[in-house]
């Protein structure tokens, strides 16, 4: 028996292409085709006619296709048996295998029957002493064989054509019809997420194989075996596999469509997919805080993305429906007295395959627009000098949005802009009253301060917390909380600062819902204190005291404070010496008095000196008088 292979053969194509693929395929090869008929394969496709006294009787498998004379025929009575082959394959060749061809009465000398095989274009006679038959190479659309009565009248004998088993060969020239009419050849654009891969195809021959690549990675391949007893070996099923894009890459990627028939001819498309599965973000910048009195606002969203780009931004303003921008960055106006909230959130160009482009998480930010704030502070008594009065105002209130209940569901409503009547305490003086913002207390007392606080156009802001803070005046801004005043309804408060150094007062107003923060200083002079001692007290000409002491209060320099020696005499101040304290704020010298006569008696004090890093003002000693005697 001949061996036989597989050979490819190419479908021919849809009539119908529902899409244009990107690429025209390249030229296919002609493939070959293989049927096998009869024998142990059944008659597949081979149809038979039959006329009155000729049967064409079908004994397959394990049997014949025969012809055979069963009763008494005109002259030109045939039947036969005959495969034609689908548009697009070509019969090329058979083979009939030696003791699969029995001629009995067929073209012999004196015979009734002619007969034989037929092909377009040509055909050959079979004799009894045939047992199989080669065919020559033809191309045509059908083959077959007959049995032909020949005379005027056939009389039924033993005449007969049998095969037993036949072997086509055929050849295609195209490959299989192809049509991607949706999913991700179809799409159009940049794409993310899931996407059905799919392709309808169509061959004579059937499809054997169809496979899609994405990026050089086989998504998925669908071979079929083949059935080589029928003109159609393969089913024409259609391709369809969903895949997730972000595992094929990212930016353009080449994605190709590849159908094989049974006779191993294949049609490829390819075309270039863009792939973006980068998720996008947005970036939110600008003032968090401002006065009223500054203008409209203005918050900055930005957009990033991948590959396909920012398709645009949408932003929510105090809970308004969001607005789309389309743009990568967007400057959003905010205005109007109250604390504004802004949720954006970005997109890109990339779409899934319900067509929903990728979109950022949201962002968010807060801006507080309030009026601004005056705060004074002092040592005199505000309210004394304080002219206010109540009034009525008349102010703005912008437009915002609101969650109200309508038919028992929460739904956000628009308030439009409206004007609306308060009461107000302005003060007309208010924050620009003249006030002392120095005070000298002696060491160890503690300090009044005074204060106001209202808005710029001089209305009282009536039970707000000022927080009042100290810190030592030596440069080093160490502030202290140290007490906590409340206004009045003018506007006015006032709290004790605890003894210290000389120090900086400091009142701050933190803001609230709809005023801006301020805040307002002023200084408190503390003189130096220093205790004095001298031993011995009495003393002779040419002996030598001792001259000890220590700064009270502490907040000594690290290098320590320097102090001035004096004595008084003949009414006159003299400095005799220079000393520096340790850092604890001790010091001592001594002091030897020069030869002489008589009895005499010296005051003794120290005398700070102003320095910046020493929060204190010069203060004296108390005296310490010495005497001198022979």
């Amino acid at each position: 028996m001949r061996s036989y292979h597989c050979g490819s053969i190419v479908a021919a194509r849809l009539a119908l292409i529902t899409l244009v693929l990107a690429m025209a395929p390249a030229p296919s090869r002609a493939g070959t085709l293989w049927i096998n008929a009869c024998g142990s394969f059944g008659s597949g496709v081979f149809t038979s006619g039959d006329v009155p006294g000729i049967r064409a009787a079908n004994k397959c498998p394990g049997g014949a296709l025969e012809l055979q004379s069963t009763g008494t025929s005109s002259a030109g009575a045939r039947a036969h048996w005959q495969a034609i082959a689908p548009p697009g394959i070509s019969i090329n060749h058979f083979w009939v295998g030696n003791g699969s061809l029995v001629v009995n009465g067929i073209n012999d000398s004196g015979g009734e029957f002619g007969g034989g095989f037929y092909w377009k274009g040509g055909g050959a006679t079979v004799h009894s002493t045939e047992s199989g038959y080669s065919s020559p190479t033809f191309s045509s659309p059908y083959v077959g064989w007959q049995m032909v009565c020949g005379q005027r009248s056939c009389p039924d004998d033993v005449s007969a054509l049998y095969v037993y088993q036949i072997q086509l060969q055929a050849t295609e020239n195209s490959g299989p019809g192809m049509s991607a009419p949706a999913g991700l050849w179809a799409s159009n654009g940049w794409v993310r997420g899931n996407w059905p891969v799919s392709m309808y195809v169509s061959d004579p021959s059937g499809v054997c194989d169809a496979q899609a690549i994405l990026n050089g990675r086989l998504i998925a391949d669908a071979p079929a075996g083949k059935d080589q007893t029928a003109w159609q070996q393969c089913p024409n099923n259609p391709y369809l596999q969903t895949i997730n894009t972000a595992e094929y890459g990212a930016g353009p990627l080449p994605l190709t469509l590849k159908a094989t028939n049974a006779a191993d001819v294949s049609n490829t498309y390819t075309k270039t997919v863009y792939v973006d599965n980068q998720p996008p973000t947005v970036n939110l910048s600008g003032p968090q805080d401002a006065p009223s009195t500054a203008g409209v606002q203005y918050v900055t969203a930005t957009g990033s993305a991948g590959a396909s780009g920012v398709a645009g931004i949408a932003c929510s303003l105090d809970g308004s429906p969001a607005q789309w921008r389309g743009a990568a960055s967007s400057r959003i106006a905010v205005q109007g007295v109250g604390v504004h909230h802004l949720t954006c959130w970005s997109a890109n160009n990339a779409r899934d395959a319900s067509g929903v482009a990728a979109v950022s998480a949201p962002a968010s930010w807060t801006l507080s627009i309030r009026l601004p704030s005056v705060s004074a502070i002092g040592f005199s008594r505000l309210k004394s000098k304080l002219r206010c009065g109540r009034e009525r105002e008349l102010i703005l209130v912008p437009a915002h949005w609101v969650t109200v209940r309508r038919h028992g569901k929460r739904v956000k409503v628009k308030r439009p802009a409206h004007l609306a009547t308060i009461n107000v305490i302005r003060c007309q003086r208010g924050h620009a009253v003249a006030r002392q913002t120095t005070a000298r207390v002696r060491f160890g007392a503690r300090a009044l301060v005074n204060g106001w606080l209202g808005t710029a156009q001089g209305i009282a802001l009536a039970g707000q917390t000022v927080r009042i803070f100290t810190a030592p005046d030596n440069g080093q801004n160490a502030f202290t909380q140290v007490a906590v005043a409340h206004t009045g309804r003018d506007g006015s408060w006032s709290a004790k600062v605890p003894a210290g150094p000389s120090r900086i007062v400091r009142a701050v107003f933190d803001g609230a819902a709809t005023v801006e923060p301020s805040g307002a200083d002023a200084r408190v002079v503390v003189p130096a204190s220093v205790r004095l001692g001298i031993s011995p007290r009495h003393a002779h000409w040419g002996d030598t005291i001792v001259i000890s002491g220590k700064l009270r209060g502490g907040y000594v320099p690290p290098a320590g404070e320097v102090l001035f020696v004096r004595l008084s005499y003949n009414g006159k101040q003299i400095e005799v010496a220079h000393v520096r304290t340790s850092r604890s704020g001790r010091f001592r010298t001594t002091y030897t008095f020069l030869g002489g006569n008589g009895v005499a008696t010296y005051p003794f004090w120290v005398t700070t000196i102003p320095e910046s890093d020493y929060p204190y003002a010069a203060g004296n000693s108390n005296k310490v008088a010495v005497t001198v005697s022979s």
